[in-house]
């Protein structure tokens, strides 16, 4: 293999540049002080109105926000961390939200700005996303120096970079999330090759599960890389593999992280589950195989008019790292002429990405065939993408300087081949090429199917377009009228003004147009958000309540974050309560997250909790076992009587005589020992769900969930809509939904019909009809009760008539299942036939209950971890304290400073059993692992600003040379020429 350092050869080089080098230390270091600080102040700039009080995140930045929120309250104010949160359903663990302030950024401003007694959530959340930026932007800093030759590349490389930071603007945060540490692998992957290294691999790969559930799209990234270099630097893999002291300092770096991310995981997958409608994920990981498996019929694919004009012309196409046009130029330009290891590195990385997200030719036969395989996440995918793009167009500029500066004819080397072009140059340029033909044709596509109402074509994002054209016409224009003074000064940097001004001009132009697309907090509501983001959100709340029709309708588009499921509205969290209305929160996202305990509520009733809020919500106020087993209506401490427990062992009766109880007052237990011993499985909740139904193909009948899908069919009406189940299934209510596409598809809507069932599907019987349905509305769900309590096996909706035509669309059909009227066996009537004694009732105003059984006096101490208060008990026999806000099994009671038992009651509640007499009662929530965890991920964060620090100041140190090492620094930097990256070279030429 040829030295990577060439002297003679670059002597050559000088003599063909007509000029040479001469930097001193000092102005070497200044100069690249100067370069990052100036990137960095324009990063700043670029957030100057988000850092602005009047800005309020949305979509998921408000979810992460709130999280950050609980952590840093309860830690300033009480000095620990809130292992519990008690102010949501049924409470919630910390582990889920973690996941969302692992990043080292947050979890360093957290801890400061509690340390330092700063009250304002808000600030400090968005000076923690403002240091995401910052990382992404110096990892890219780093990773171009040791690609690019020219520091001309590097700026303006790391200026086009800055849109990458900017998605959390448009409500995105996790957008930053996945990319904002990649350029920073993709940096330590290329200098362990360069350097032979594993040490600087095995710290990549250590940084992989920051990137949460799509660190498998980063390996696959990195790993095409590492495969690349590997067989250019000619690293075999016993050197790869052999251990050295900085190796071992390497594996432990790697195997800490993956270690503390992996007891994160067993923890978090015992407490909490991961729920989406859209992704079907368990856990936080998404495997690389869900990407290529993928059935959905929703598009998210990005389009050549997005990429050149910045057009959002698909509301699903989440075009929000937008690197601009003359970006896209130049990493074509790349394709067409570079022919180096290095490139071959990143654009085999780049087109596996395109690959990934597949093309507008199977978004075409999607909409043919709705259930085919497709991936749909290119809104997450998009940063990845976008970055690699970025530095495609990096080498093609940085190529582009080359030739200029020996002198060629400009339309040569702009739009001619190589005489010498071989095979990878053809391939690549064969695959780019029919992509961007793809994504023209699927743009088209979809915008003869899209309503306009979805196209982002406002004013302000046609004047963005028309500047950037201007914008390009001047430059171009600049170019013929200085290009004979340029071609005699053959200098990169004169070419790097109209590059950097056209970027510039591109870049403010899309930033303004997007800013403006989201509205700012007036004075008033600045005022209340400024006042719930400096108080603490732990608000003791004596009951939960049901939420009424109307208050569901007014807050279904305000995502309710940490409040799961929607299942009640509790007052404690204000920011639900406050902003709901407001039309600066309407684009936010309902949560994702949810507890076991949550969960089985929901399925336990039939419910999905992606459709709490659209398709069960109207049948929550009737449904008093709904609000039974949630504890709404009753206090959330309670005193109950002794004899109205009912000890039981078993889960699956513990399940029925919660849900279908003997005895309304009546008290369901069980011990600590026997929940360990029989946890809730998913197969006890069979006779309270519907059956599977009998056809794959009726699935879209019953759980049609997502709002763009739809069911359509033209014909003669009455029309018919068959589908059935494995088993007969009795039917308390079904449901009717309509969609998002508009006048036109609300008209197509079902207007009259009759619902029909059948035991053998041959004698069908009427079990309702609507005769004059008025006209839909966007997106409107509704419920119609069903009288006969019979048990069919086969369901059949006859549409009579429509508003207009004979096509017939809807969205969402399915039963709502009838809960199952089992009659309690001989053993279980003995046990609840015990005196009835009244349950305490609701806390009075002030706070103090007075009761035969006993009073509960006001909480003395209630934060996230604790419960304290006085309790006095006047019953003979005692009585059993409920505590509704904590279902973990982590929860530990004390009794006068002693420890006792803590039962589970009612499934989800714990309760205590208090003697006669006044106590000081203790409820804390102690979970080991999870403090654990917080360690070793607040460690790892310490260690990684740490690094990165020591990173740039070596950088910095290691360009204060000498003039007698000037030739080895140059040389080092050059990537065709003086390195066996160049394909040309017989050491190094691919063979076909």
């Amino acid at each position: 293999m040829r030295n990577i350092r060439q002297p003679e050869l670059f002597d050559k080089t000088m003599k063909r540049t007509g000029h040479a080098l001469a930097i001193s230390p000092t102005s070497s270091r200044w100069r690249l002080i100067g370069q990052l600080l100036l990137l960095l102040a324009f990063c700043t700039l670029l957030n100057l109105p988000l850092l602005a009080p009047k800005f309020l995140p949305l979509h998921d930045s408000l979810l992460v926000m709130e999280a950050f929120h609980d952590f840093h309250q309860e830690l300033m104010r009480h000095g620990e961390f809130p292992l519990w949160i008690p102010a949501q359903a049924l409470g919630l663990p910390f582990l889920p939200y973690l996941l969302t302030l692992i990043k080292p950024p947050k979890l360093i401003v957290l801890a400061l700005g509690a340390g330092l007694g700063v009250e304002d959530s808000m600030g400090l959340f968005k000076i923690a996303v403002l240091m995401d930026q910052w990382i992404l932007l110096i990892g890219i800093w780093l990773l171009a120096r040791i690609l690019f030759r020219h520091p001309a590349t590097v700026f303006l490389v790391c200026l086009a970079s800055a849109f990458l930071g900017l998605a959390w603007l448009i409500q995105y945060l996790i957008l930053l999330e996945i990319i904002s540490l990649l350029p920073l692998q993709m940096y330590l992957v290329v200098r362990g090759c360069r350097e032979r290294e594993s040490a600087w691999l095995l710290i990549a790969g250590g940084l992989l599960p920051f990137s949460a559930y799509f660190a498998s799209i980063q390996f696959f990234v990195l790993f095409i890389l590492f495969m690349v270099l590997r067989k250019a630097y000619l690293w075999p893999w016993r050197e790869v593999f052999r251990l050295t002291p900085i190796r071992w300092a390497g594996w432990g770096w790697a195997l800490g992280v993956t270690g503390a991310y992996l007891i994160f995981l067993i923890l978090l997958t015992s407490s909490a589950e991961f729920v989406t409608d859209v992704e079907n994920r368990l856990g936080p990981l998404v495997y690389f195989e869900k990407y290529l498996t993928y059935a959905h019929n929703d598009l998210a694919t990005p389009r050549l008019l997005d990429f050149i004009a910045g057009l959002r012309g698909y509301h699903l196409t989440v075009i929000i790292d937008y690197p601009g046009w003359i970006v896209l130029a130049l990493a074509v330009y790349a394709f067409l002429h570079v022919r180096t290891w290095m490139f071959f590195g990143f654009g085999l990385a780049t087109l596996a990405v395109l690959g990934i997200t597949v093309g507008g030719g199977m978004a075409a036969l999607a909409y043919l065939f709705p259930g085919m395989q497709i991936m749909s996440h290119i809104g997450q995918l998009g940063g990845v993408l976008h970055l690699l793009l970025i530095l495609c167009a990096g080498f093609g500029l940085d190529f582009l300087f080359r030739q200029w500066q020996r002198g060629r004819p400009w339309w040569r080397f702009v739009i001619g081949f190589s005489p010498r072009q071989r095979w990878i140059g053809r391939v690549l340029t064969v695959v780019a090429g029919v992509y961007l033909i793809d994504q023209a044709v699927a743009y088209h596509i979809h915008a003869r199917i899209l309503p306009g109402g979805w196209r982002d074509q406002d004013t302000l994002w046609m004047l963005a377009l028309a500047t950037r054209l201007i914008a390009g016409g001047a430059a171009i224009a600049w170019w013929f009228w200085a290009r004979d003074r340029l071609a005699r000064a053959r200098s990169p940097h004169h070419l790097t003004i109209p590059l950097a001004f056209v970027m510039l001009v591109d870049m403010v132009g899309f930033h303004l147009a997007l800013n403006a697309e989201y509205p700012r907090l007036d004075d008033r509501q600045q005022h209340t958000v400024t006042q719930i983001f400096s108080h603490s959100p732990v608000r003791f709340q004596p009951e939960r309540t049901l939420p009424t029709l109307a208050e569901i309708k007014e807050r279904q588009n305000f995502g309710l974050a940490l409040d799961t499921g929607n299942l009640f509205s509790d007052q404690r969290y204000s920011i639900h309560q406050q902003t709901s209305q407001w039309h600066t929160c309407h684009a936010a996202w309902k949560n994702r997250v949810a507890s076991h305990a949550v969960l089985f509520f929901s399925r336990l009733h039939g419910l999905d909790l992606e459709k709490v809020i659209y398709e069960n919500s109207p049948l929550l106020d009737a449904e008093s076992r709904i609000a039974r087993t949630l504890g709404c209506g009753s206090p959330i401490l309670r005193l109950v009587g002794v004899d109205q427990g009912l000890m039981v062992e078993d889960a699956r009766q513990a399940i029925r005589l919660s849900v279908l109880p003997q005895r309304e007052d009546q008290l369901i237990l069980r011990r600590a020992a026997a929940v360990q011993r029989a946890p809730f499985t998913s197969d006890m909740l069979a006779p309270f769900q519907l059956p599977p139904l009998a056809a794959v193909e009726q699935a879209f009948l019953q759980s049609a969930t997502n709002t763009a899908r739809f069911v359509e069919r033209r014909g003669a009406l009455p029309m018919a809509f068959d589908w059935s189940y494995v088993r007969p299934v009795a039917a308390q209510a079904y449901f009717l939904g309509a969609g998002i596409h508009g006048e036109e598809g609300r008209r197509r809507m079902p207007q009259a019909w009759r619902l029909m069932a059948s035991h053998d599907g041959q004698h069908w019987v009427l079990i309702d009809r609507v005769e004059a349905s008025p006209l839909w509305r966007n997106q409107e769900k509704r419920v119609f009760a069903i009288n006969d309590s019979r048990s069919f096996a086969h369901y059949r909706l006859w549409v009579d008539a429509v508003a207009t035509g004979d096509l017939v669309r809807f969205y969402r059909l399915g039963l709502m299942p009838s809960f199952p009227s089992q009659a309690a066996t001989a053993a279980d009537k003995r046990d609840v036939s015990a005196a009835v004694q009244a349950v305490e009732p609701v806390f009075s105003k002030n706070h103090l209950t007075l009761d035969a059984l006993g009073t509960i006096h006001s909480p003395q101490r209630f934060q996230a971890n604790v419960m304290e208060l006085d309790v006095t008990v006047r019953h003979p026999q005692g009585a059993w304290l409920v505590y509704a806000d904590a279902y973990d099994p982590h929860w530990q009671g004390f009794v006068d400073g002693k420890a006792v038992e803590v039962m589970e009651a009612d499934l989800a509640f714990k309760a205590i059993r208090l003697p006669t007499g006044t106590h000081q009662v203790r409820f804390a929530y102690r979970h080991s692992g999870a403090i654990g965890v917080l360690i070793g991920f607040t460690g790892i964060s310490s260690l990684f600003l740490i690094g990165l620090l020591w990173l740039v100041f070596a950088v910095i140190q290691r360009s204060m040379v000498n003039e007698n090492h000037l030739a080895g620094f140059q040389c080092k930097n050059r990537i065709v020429e003086t390195t066996p990256f160049n394909i040309e070279s017989p050491s190094t030429k691919l063979s076909a």
